[in-house]
C-alpha cells in the first residue's frame, strides 16, 4: 500500500513540475512563481556567472528575470532538422521571453 501511495505522489510531483515547464515556455513566469513556496530554493550550477543559492520566492524570481533574457541565450539544434522550421521555433521562443533592466555583472 505505501508503493502505491508513493507512486501516486511521484505521479502528481512529475505532474506538478511538467506544468512549471509548460508555464515557463509560455513565458508565465508569475504563475510559475505562485506555484513556490516561501521557503522555496534555486541552486544553480557552480559554473553559472550568477551562481550560488538563491532563498525564497522574491530571490528566484530576481534570478530569473536577470538572467534568462534573449540577449543571453544561445541555441544549439542539431539533428535532422529543416533549419528553416527550426529557426521559425527558436524566434517563437525568444519572443516569449524579454529583456529588461540592466544587463547582469559577470565576473
Amino acid at each position: 500500500m505505501a508503493q502505491g501511495g508513493q507512486a501516486r505522489d511521484e505521479e502528481e510531483l512529475l505532474a506538478f513540475v511538467k506544468r512549471g515547464y509548460e508555464l515557463w515556455n509560455e513565458g508565465d513566469l508569475s504563475t510559475v512563481a505562485s506555484m513556490w513556496s516561501d521557503d522555496f530554493e534555486l541552486h544553480t550550477a557552480p559554473e553559472w556567472p550568477g551562481q550560488g543559492v538563491f532563498y525564497g520566492r522574491e530571490a528566484a524570481v530576481r534570478f530569473y528575470k536577470d538572467w534568462y533574457r534573449p540577449d543571453l541565450m544561445a541555441v544549439i539544434a542539431v539533428g535532422d532538422i529543416d533549419p528553416a522550421t527550426i529557426e521559425k521555433e527558436i524566434a517563437i521562443g525568444h519572443d516569449v521571453v524579454k529583456a529588461s533592466g540592466l544587463y547582469p555583472d559577470v565576473k
